[in-house]
């Protein structure tokens, strides 16, 4: 039950956050972005429409896996680091709370904004499966896919910030070991 609670307060402070909502519509509209653009520079007239939409799936595919290891690298590489700075780690020990609570709490809190943007894009990647050439079964490869890479990212992130205690040097070890 205490590891409950701690997810519910680190989902509640992530809820706080004046950018939550702001990353999700922005990952959406720049994932529309890059669908069109993809489309407009790899679509040629000649090839069957089967073809174009394996092509633009292939490319997006692509941009998102890589969207999905960074976003580990911008959620997680400063959040147990943050709480030793601010000196309020030992304060979450006093309580029945155990390493693993804490963890999880950190992990699930900082993912969460993740998985909404991940779940964003796949909307937009089930375009070509309009256009044909792809399955539902590849999109679901993908999505998995990606929820992996999201998972890596952000476990990276956080047993990084176990261990190094300024921002920028979390940063860089998380890209590191990316």
């Amino acid at each position: 039950m205490t590891l409950l609670a701690i997810i519910g307060r680190e989902l509640r402070t992530a809820a706080r956050r004046p950018g939550t909502f702001r990353t999700r519509l922005l990952t959406v509209l720049v994932t529309m972005g890059m669908f069109a653009f993809v489309f407009w520079t790899t679509v040629d007239g000649s090839l069957p429409v089967e073809q174009q939409g394996r092509l633009v799936f292939r490319s997006l595919a692509q941009v998102a896996s890589v969207c999905s290891l960074l976003l580990g690298l911008m959620l997680t590489p400063d959040s147990v680091s943050s709480e030793k700075r601010e000196n309020t780690l030992g304060l979450l020990f006093l309580t029945d709370l155990k390493g693993f609570h804490v963890i999880l709490g950190k992990l699930v809190a900082n993912s969460w904004n993740g998985l909404y943007c991940l779940l964003g894009t796949l909307p937009v990647l089930a375009i070509p499966l309009l256009m044909g050439g792809i399955t539902g079964w590849d999109l679901f490869q993908v999505g998995v896919v990606l929820l992996v890479f999201l998972l890596l990212s952000v476990s990276t992130g956080i047993f990084v910030s176990t261990f190094i205690i300024l921002e920028w040097r979390a940063i860089f070890y998380t890209a590191l070991f990316l």
